[in-house]
């Protein structure tokens, strides 16, 4: 999608990131210190303002298309569905 042809989920470099995603996914939601999950998400999605906050229950496709701006927070079960390139710039809120 990202380069102007069909979305194929089932490409083997899709699926390497799928699982990469996954395992990630999970470090950060068992995580129970906030400053370390932090560290997880500044160092998997494509870039992040310096400050964020993510409740755990993540959800994402794949993690490296996903931008979030400074001041950047969520609350419990946030999904982003990333298989296009995702942006939240600054002062944004899920006060769900």
């Amino acid at each position: 999608m990202i380069a102007g042809e069909p979305y194929h989920p089932f490409d083997p470099e899709l699926r390497a990131l799928a699982q990469t995603a996954r395992q990630k996914q999970a470090s950060f939601n068992e995580e129970v210190d906030p400053v370390k999950g932090m560290e997880i998400i500044k160092g998997w999605f494509g870039s992040t303002g310096k400050n964020l906050y993510v409740n755990t229950r993540l959800v994402v496709d794949y993690g490296v298309n996903i931008h979030l701006g400074e001041n950047f927070y969520s609350n419990w079960n946030l999904t982003m569905l990333d298989v296009c390139p995702y942006y939240h710039w600054r002062q944004c809120y899920d006060w769900s």
